[in-house]
């Protein structure tokens, strides 16, 4: 069995520890949703070219509320 493991970002909430799953538009302000199992992933590009840091404004993130965590990602894989 052949093993990847890669690096992504996510956003959490800093008090719950849950992450953002996506945002609901509908509701101004905008309302975050979370989740503890499929969260919303950023890659090492979308960070270093911006594209992050302009979908958490777009989507009304709060960085007082929600910080950015590395998450490592394990894809195990047989052969």
């Amino acid at each position: 069995m052949e093993k990847v493991e890669c690096v992504a970002y996510a956003i959490q909430n800093i008090r719950t520890k849950q992450f953002v799953q996506g945002t609901d538009f509908n509701y101004s302000p905008r309302r975050q949703r979370l989740t503890n199992e499929t969260p919303m992933l950023f890659s090492e590009f979308q960070k270093k070219i911006g594209l992050m840091k302009i979908e958490i404004e777009r989507r009304g993130i709060n960085p007082k509320t929600y910080r950015v965590v590395k998450v490592k990602i394990t894809v195990e894989e047989d052969d």
